[in-house]
């Protein structure tokens, strides 16, 4: 891996967020996303088409299992909205076989259920397994390969089928002392293994999925000039500029946004966001983004980095009290045994 590739991993691993998980595909580490919107209740995979069998089946044990897994949310809610999967960042090698999608259902399970359960994925947490349609995971081809792909994602769990169990033997040592394995036999394994204990503090699913573009929905309360937008495409480039003294890497994106104004209508439009090297900001498919126009004149949409950094921040501080809270429990199990 190339230094700016490396940088380029980097730049998403930290992303923290409901609804993303990471998974080894074909000796490469990477996100996949899941997003909800207003609709029939359809699967809709936007990255590639040998994902979609496997996102329907991991799309329709959680559904029937909601009450279960996200506990709280009406079971009518996934009837009434679209789930959408996708693979926001990364380029998937050519050898990619439809084995290796397959065996990222269990990546899906674990971003759906962060989803709607509000309990994010830990970033240091990589998932993989297929899934069968009683919710069992099922052992992955290639085992030693996929740990491969997570030591160099910077993964320090991994979260893998019950059956690859006997494979640990097989990694080299010095990748098998980097990882901690949980070898999980069903989704509710998974769930323990891989998911935050502790869910955003106030979150509900029923507020954060949008409408379909130009619908009319209850508008939501934003004040003069601000709205929210869905990113419906997102490109990421790179580039580099070198001196004598130091060299500069810089991001940019090209997206498509679904602007919902303030009045409840919506529209898409494309935008563009140039060098935002020396930051913490992504974007990535189906995140929810601020933004601000002239009320007069709606094609002045930009995106609100100003509101993005501290809702980024605060979703941190809730992050850091859910991890206290987490530490402060341990501490007294410890006490009371």
């Amino acid at each position: 891996m190339s230094l700016q590739d490396d940088a380029n991993l980097l730049e998403h691993r930290t992303d923290q967020r409901v609804g993303l998980a990471w998974t080894p595909i074909a000796g490469s580490l990477l996100p996949v996303a899941v997003t909800a919107s207003q609709g029939e209740g359809r699967v809709i995979v936007t990255s590639h088409a040998a994902l979609q069998t496997p996102a329907e089946s991991a799309v329709a044990y959680v559904r029937s299992n909601a009450a279960r897994l996200a506990p709280g949310l009406d079971g009518a809610w996934l009837t009434t909205h679209d789930i959408a999967v996708s693979q926001p960042w990364g380029a998937v090698p050519a050898n990619a076989t439809p084995d290796d999608w397959a065996d990222a259902g269990a990546a899906v399970a674990a971003a759906l259920i962060s989803l709607l359960s509000g309990h994010m994925v830990r970033t240091d947490v990589a998932v993989t397994g297929a899934l069968t349609p009683s919710g069992e995971l099922v052992a992955v081809g290639g085992f030693t390969e996929k740990t491969h792909a997570a030591t160099d994602g910077y993964v320090s769990r991994i979260v893998a089928p019950a059956g690859n169990q006997q494979a640990v033997g097989e990694i080299p040592d010095h990748e098998r002392s980097k990882l901690e394995f949980v070898f999980a036999a069903s989704v509710d394994d998974l769930q323990k293994g891989a998911l935050a204990k502790h869910p955003l503090k106030g979150y509900s699913i029923a507020e954060t999925a949008p409408a379909p573009a130009g619908q009319t929905v209850a508008a939501p309360q934003f004040g003069p000039g601000r709205g929210q937008a869905v990113v419906l495409t997102s490109e990421l480039g790179w580039y580099a500029q070198h001196t004598q003294i130091t060299g500069r890497i810089g991001f940019d994106y090209d997206l498509t946004l679904r602007v919902h104004f303030g009045d409840g209508t919506s529209a898409d439009i494309a935008r563009h966001v140039g060098d935002i090297r020396g930051t913490d900001l992504t974007f990535s498919v189906g995140d929810i983004v601020p933004v601000r126009f002239d009320p007069d004149d709606r094609s002045t949409v930009e995106i609100d980095v100003d509101a993005m950094h501290a809702a980024k921040a605060e979703s941190q501080r809730r992050l850091d009290d859910g991890m206290v809270r987490a530490a402060e429990e341990t501490l007294q199990q410890q006490e009371s045994g």
